[in-house]
């Protein structure tokens, strides 16, 4: 059996972050994540960047190519089951 993931970008937006000890306001984190709607998990983090007010990143993260893609399980009525719900929607899952 395929087995399809959706690939989408999150984009949060936080009042204020702190990130190795230095505070930061109106910080925007994008981060990317796999969707598999058949069984309702999410993948860890593959990317993360985060841009204080000003865009500039002040922080990055990506998952090593070699690492496997670990999952988890979304919690009913949750703001991820939300998220899930709405990207199988999009993509007709």
């Amino acid at each position: 059996m395929l087995t399809i993931y959706n690939k989408v970008w999150q984009k949060v937006v936080s009042p204020k972050n702190i990130i190795e000890g230095k505070v930061y306001y109106n910080t925007v984190t994008d981060v990317l994540n796999l969707f598999d709607c058949d069984s309702r998990q999410i993948s860890k983090v593959l990317k993360m960047i985060t841009y204080d007010s000003d865009r500039n990143c002040i922080s990055s993260y990506s998952m090593d190519g070699n690492d496997e893609v670990k999952w988890s399980d979304i919690a009913p009525d949750s703001m991820g089951d939300k998220i899930l719900r709405k990207v199988c929607e999009l993509f007709n899952n």
